[in-house]
């Protein structure tokens, strides 16, 4: 047995700062989009700009060195060599878990190592030493490689050692959302607005599910304490929107989504949110502009010039139509080619 290691492996915290990598999942669920990208980002939840390892301490037996080795190779962004020397490592020394902690910790770095990061994790686990962030950062491990089982059982039990923590319940209502396990994930997320009620992740998060499960006014209730938390921020506005939608009040609808700025305010979701919006008030003309508007903005999507032509021909204007039409036609849509075609044979 060797003495107790100094040096240790360190996960920068992500309390305090739900509003950039979390945040971001929900907004691109928000929008109806894939939101596992921003969900998977680092390692779990952690500050990339933070060191992974501890401050090193001179060594004081040969694991100390390896984990200092390993330290400084992460120090000095080499990922790559810093997993080598602990897989190394772990040959020597297979039962110990920080070897094995560190490893699955430097893995999740390494873009394409899920499937050895979560086995890393299981290690860690199995050595009967785990604490909940690994329980919580094995889970996430688990979720980027595909094991939606695995990484909904090491969350809750991330949950359960550490019950003033709201991520693991954040993290895996993601989970059950994209199992379509709505009732389930409503439930973690209540239970996170709990605990973390000045957090707008947990709210807005809420208002999803709330939405998905047909209760758009439970999900005002909950979109409103979001916004109030986070005022700016587009996703929140867009699920206002559509709750409104979904109560047949689309002039509430446009005053959701006038509020939202920058690059958000032409984003298709957004865009055709706006659409919808407008076209419910009889106002195609007002809907047509708007995809007009962005379609200028991205004069390479050829997907977006032809939506944005078939709302024109929708508002009467056939002329403005064809040329939009054309454009999408130039970069290659065949459909949009084809519009063309029945365009021209207008009288």
């Amino acid at each position: 047995m060797h003495r107790a290691r100094r040096l240790r492996f360190v996960v920068a915290s992500t309390r305090g700062k739900w509003g950039t990598r979390v945040t971001a999942g929900v907004a691109a669920l928000a929008l109806g989009a894939a939101v596992g990208a921003a969900w998977r980002a680092g390692s779990a939840g952690a500050d990339p700009e933070q060191p992974v390892f501890a401050p090193p301490e001179a060594p004081t037996e040969p694991l100390d060195a390896v984990l200092a080795t390993a330290q400084r190779a992460m120090l000095d962004n080499r990922p790559e060599q810093a997993a080598a020397v602990l897989e190394a490592a772990a040959n020597d020394w297979p039962r110990d878990p920080e070897i094995w902690r560190a490893l699955a910790r430097v893995r999740t770095r390494l873009v394409g190592d899920d499937a050895n990061a979560l086995d890393a994790f299981a290690r860690v686990i199995e050595s009967g030493g785990a604490t909940a962030e690994d329980f919580f950062q094995g889970g996430t491990a688990a979720h980027q490689a595909g094991e939606a089982k695995q990484a909904i059982e090491w969350y809750r039990e991330a949950f359960a050692r550490s019950t003033r923590d709201a991520r693991p319940l954040l993290f895996e209502a993601q989970v059950l959302i994209e199992l379509d396990r709505l009732d389930e994930a409503m439930t973690a997320l209540t239970r996170a607005t709990e605990i973390a009620p000045f957090q707008a992740i947990a709210w807005g998060s809420l208002a999803e599910v709330q939405l998905r499960l047909d209760d758009p006014t439970a999900s005002l209730e909950s979109i409103a304490r979001a916004r109030q938390l986070e005022p700016r921020v587009a996703a929140w506005r867009t699920i206002e929107a559509r709750a409104h939608l979904a109560m047949d009040q689309p002039a509430a609808a446009l005053d959701a989504l006038a509020g939202v700025e920058g690059v958000d305010r032409l984003s298709l979701p957004v865009v055709r949110l706006h659409a919808r919006a407008a076209e419910a008030m009889g106002r195609a003309d007002v809907a047509a502009q708007r995809f007009i508007e962005a379609a200028q903005s991205k004069r390479t999507d050829a997907a977006l010039w032809l939506e944005a032509a078939q709302w024109v021909q929708a508002a009467g204007d056939t002329q403005a139509a064809r040329q939009l039409a054309q454009h999408a036609a130039m970069l290659g849509s065949e459909e949009a080619a084809e519009l063309v075609r029945t365009l021209d044979g207008d009288p």
